[in-house]
């Protein structure tokens, strides 16, 4: 039987084409942005990806004058009698928000929204704010099975699950290349969707089923915007928007892109997030 051993995948070399260069494009979205806020970013990635993920949007957002901190979540178990969980991943990013000398904004992509949310009822004083990209963001108690469950009727609410691939205790599980493709990345250009697909790692259960334990006395205090990815394959707008119905209060953004949008549109990713940090700082 035919079994996913849990370490990352080899690292194959990026596309050179596909990495923004220091241009007009990067200056323009640069200059929007006044130069004497100096803010500290820290991305979370998504399932089965890794701190690569961010790399086509990180140049944008360093140009721009921001310190990025962009997290690898654990994809192998710390210890054999601790599993990954979301407690897991709420608690290294909460390690870094605490390294830092100032309050960071928080950005969370897919199921790292998840773990955006959970950090921000953790460490409520250490965010400024949560900016959530086609974010899975249940509310308390529920996971985004639940979510999916609920919409049960509507075509293709499943995503992603119909095409990963499990070891034999269906513990671990991996993104096939043809669900990489038509699910995660159909709108990336063709050499980078084949390159985010050899960066793409298996994951334990435990890092999928991820329910949150929310307040609205510590993380409904704190800001967010939700970025809607309108064409997103894997979660789909409609439960995008019942999740939002769920856990009422985000403002909201919207891309017309699909699940992964780090990848098909990094300056408008970018745009976004220096948008909103100018916004609540303003506003403070």
């Amino acid at each position: 039987m035919w079994s996913i051993a849990c370490q990352a995948a080899p690292t194959r070399r990026i596309p050179r084409n596909i990495f923004p260069s220091r241009s007009s494009s990067i200056c323009a979205i640069a200059s929007r942005r006044p130069t004497e806020m100096e803010h500290h970013l820290v991305l979370i990635h998504g399932a089965w990806q890794g701190s690569w993920a961010w790399n086509l949007v990180r140049p944008y957002l360093e140009a721009a004058g921001f310190e990025v901190h962009a997290v690898d979540l654990p994809m192998v178990p710390p210890s054999p009698t601790e599993g990954i969980s979301l407690d897991l991943y709420a608690a290294q990013v909460s390690d870094v928000l605490r390294s830092l000398d100032a309050p960071a904004f928080v950005v969370g992509h897919s199921g790292g929204a998840t773990v955006a949310c959970q950090v921000a009822e953790n460490d409520p004083d250490r965010v400024r704010g949560l900016i959530l990209i086609a974010g899975i963001t249940p509310p308390d108690g529920k996971s985004f099975s639940d979510i999916t469950a609920e919409l049960g009727e509507e075509r293709g609410i499943d995503g992603i699950w119909p095409f990963l691939v499990w070891n034999e205790g269906r513990t671990v599980c991996a993104v096939s290349k043809q669900g990489a493709r038509e699910i995660f990345y159909h709108d990336a250009p063709v050499d980078l969707a084949d390159w985010a697909f050899t960066q793409l790692v298996p994951q334990p259960l435990g890092g999928l089923v991820l329910t949150p334990h929310l307040t609205d006395e510590r993380f409904g205090r704190v800001p967010r915007l939700y970025v809607e990815a309108l064409g997103d394959r894997s979660v789909l707008l409609v439960a995008q928007r019942r999740m939002q119905e769920l856990l009422p209060g985000a403002r909201v953004a919207k891309l017309e892109t699909g699940h992964a949008p780090l990848l098909s549109a990094p300056a408008e990713v970018a745009r976004i997030i220096i948008e909103e940090v100018e916004s609540a700082t303003a506003a403070a």
